[in-house]
């Protein structure tokens, strides 16, 4: 598991990325609702609803150079005004003609991490993209998480959260792929 000491990072576009904000979590369920429900709906029995502050982004590392490649954090993060280029990446993920700022966080990565509740069933985000532009670049995406052994658990330390995968996890210009 993670662990939550503070770790201090100035963001470079090229190495850990801010995928996405407006992020929930569906936890706790485990048998498929009866009932068909919209995309932004619960879809599980039993399960709760996590809403991060609007504030808050995905924080990655794609490449695993600062932060574990399939740990993916949560919390909050500061832009500047200073455009930075994309990599190859981050052209797919975002777009071509995003326009990428310098960003700086503050992760949480060596002391205990405290499990909050029951697994992780499937995460909603808002995706950072090309103004103006549809389809992959941007928008309001879910992926719903396949089983895994140990179940994904949404983590806490401070006001920071996170999700450690498998190390087979996927995550791409698709975004949240595997599990």
């Amino acid at each position: 598991m993670p662990t939550c000491k503070a770790f201090s990072a100035t963001l470079v576009g090229v190495l850990i990325k801010i995928k996405g904000k407006e992020i929930r979590f569906e936890i706790g369920g485990t048998t498929p609702s009866p009932e068909p429900h919209p995309p932004d709906h619960r879809l599980f029995v039993n399960s709760k609803i996590v809403r991060l502050p609007p504030s808050y982004g995905i924080i990655h590392d794609p490449e695993g150079v600062n932060l574990p490649r399939c740990i993916v954090y949560f919390g909050p993060y500061t832009t500047t005004n200073q455009r930075v280029p994309l990599d190859r990446t981050a052209k797919k993920y975002f777009g071509s003609n995003y326009s990428a700022v310098r960003a700086s966080v503050d992760v949480p990565i060596h002391d205990d991490w405290t499990p909050i509740g029951a697994p992780v069933v499937q995460i909603w985000y808002r995706r950072r993209g090309n103004v103006g532009v549809t389809g992959p670049h941007q928008g309001r995406f879910f992926h719903p998480f396949k089983k895994t052994d140990p179940p994904l658990t949404l983590l806490r330390c401070r006001r920071y959260y996170a999700i450690q995968m498998p190390d087979h996890c996927i995550m791409n210009d698709r975004g949240f792929v595997f599990p």
